[in-house]
């Protein structure tokens, strides 16, 4: 719950633990403790344990410590980007991954590959950068093709040569190498990253990052003291106004209590009303006669 409330990271939390006589007092504790009673990677074990369910549980208390000022007749709401630890997603970096991957899979099965591409790869990858460069698209473009003709020879490869139980372990993944290697660029729900493969390319209009990728999160707080009433991470990418309802489901769930209006940006235009609560968002529409600073 100190967790959620400070939004602190599992080493930060034990850090201020052991300086805070305060929060130590929260957790019960009858003498000022000078060492954290768990390892921090205990926490990532816990969360395993206790699963969605028991976070949003955690969650639900740590919003109701705030009592009525956690129930507010207007909330706001917003969308925000999760990015995921991944590297800017192209095809030859991809194609690279799966190369890499599969040379992997033949060493720990004891497979004796015919080729391994190993520094063939790693030139061709280089070859693909600076690809609009008009003396460089060509190579670029050719090295890409490539690089995705090789990661396919080695996985057909290794389904010749792998036997049949020791495949059927590995179909799954082997299923999403194919899959990345077939998708085009004119393709919906596209892989973006091979250990993450729901991972979204989500565009939210800003200037200096035009796309990020991750999950779409969505979340309520109170308009006065802000605090945080419902968050939610949606799969793929899912229009703003598809998020709201969601978000009060939780609400009511968790606190029992649904605001009487709820205010979005121009985003979640399309849903007036939800329940018993209102959504508002801008109706103004720019003149001819204003200056861009009053049109944004």
């Amino acid at each position: 719950m100190l967790k959620t409330i400070y939004n602190l990271g599992d080493e930060t939390l034990c850090e201020t633990w052991v300086r805070d006589p305060y929060m130590q007092y929260f957790c019960g504790m009858a003498h000022f403790e000078y060492k954290f009673p768990c390892d921090p990677s205990d926490f990532v074990h816990f969360r395993k344990r206790i699963s969605e369910l028991g976070v949003e549980k955690i969650f639900a208390y740590s919003v109701l410590l705030h009592g009525k000022a956690a129930k507010e007749k207007i909330t706001l709401s917003d969308t925000i980007v999760a990015e995921n630890n991944t590297t800017f997603p192209t095809d030859a970096k991809l194609a690279k991954k799966i190369i890499d991957k599969c040379n992997s899979i033949a060493q720990r099965e004891g497979i004796n590959q015919r080729q391994t591409y190993t520094k063939i790869s790693r030139q061709l990858v280089r070859d693909t950068h600076n690809s609009s460069h008009p003396k460089q698209r060509k190579k670029a473009k050719k090295s890409g093709r490539e690089l995705k003709t090789i990661a396919a020879r080695l996985l057909r490869e290794l389904e010749r040569k792998l036997t049949d139980p020791v495949v059927n372990e590995y179909q799954q993944e082997l299923d999403l190498y194919y899959r990345v290697l077939a998708q085009k660029r004119s393709d919906k729900d596209k892989i973006y990253s091979l250990h993450k493969p729901f991972t979204a390319c989500i565009a939210k209009g800003k200037a200096h990052k035009q796309y990020e990728f991750g999950n779409k999160v969505g979340l309520i707080t109170t308009s006065k003291t802000l605090i945080i009433t419902a968050i939610m991470s949606f799969e793929r990418n899912p229009h703003d106004s598809k998020t709201i309802e969601p978000l009060l489901n939780q609400m009511k769930s968790n606190i029992n209590y649904t605001p009487q209006e709820v205010v979005y940006d121009r985003g979640g235009k399309g849903q007036k009303q939800i329940g018993t609560t209102k959504t508002s968002t801008p109706d103004y529409k720019p003149l001819k006669r204003d200056t861009e600073y009053q049109k944004h």
